[in-house]
């Protein structure tokens, strides 16, 4: 009788609900298998390549040509491991962005023609005058290219 409270009481600790909740995310062996065979090749991000083997071959179709990072059953080398793993995509710009753009202190104006008269524009449509070393806040630059005298200035 003492051994089976002795035997309750240890399954009642192992039960706690932390305990519970933590198996209720054990995954199985079974539901994690890939149900073809994946390619032997490693991804830029070190992983395995997900794909499916081509017929007869270890690597899938695109990495039949060229496995730039390798096998994922061999050793990373040495120059592969420092490689970082670019986090851009897209072409690089020809022309870098100055990081006063985005400096809310720092205004960046193009010169337009409002109204028959030169004037500077920024980003949010505020006009001011077409004076370089000191512009002064005219209105706003309407969607017709007049000018809202009234206005006060866009912040957003």
């Amino acid at each position: 009788m003492e051994q089976q409270q002795e035997q309750q009481v240890t399954h009642m600790e192992l039960t706690t609900p932390a305990t519970a909740a933590m198996e209720s995310h054990v995954v199985s062996a079974a539901a994690t298998q890939v149900p073809y065979p994946q390619c032997m090749a490693r991804r830029a991000d070190k992983a395995q390549c997900t794909r499916k083997q081509a017929a007869g071959q270890e690597f899938c179709q695109g990495h039949l040509n060229k496995c730039t990072y390798g096998r994922i059953d061999m050793p990373l080398s040495a120059e592969l491991a420092a490689v970082k793993v670019p986090k851009t995509r897209g072409r690089k710009r020809k022309q870098q962005i100055d990081d006063r753009f985005y400096d809310d202190n720092y205004a960046t104006l193009w010169p337009e023609v409002c109204d028959g008269e030169r004037v500077l524009v920024d980003r949010y449509d505020n006009v001011y005058s077409y004076n370089i070393e000191a512009p002064v806040y005219m209105g706003i630059k309407q969607i017709t290219g007049k000018i809202d005298r009234t206005s006060a200035p866009r912040t957003n």
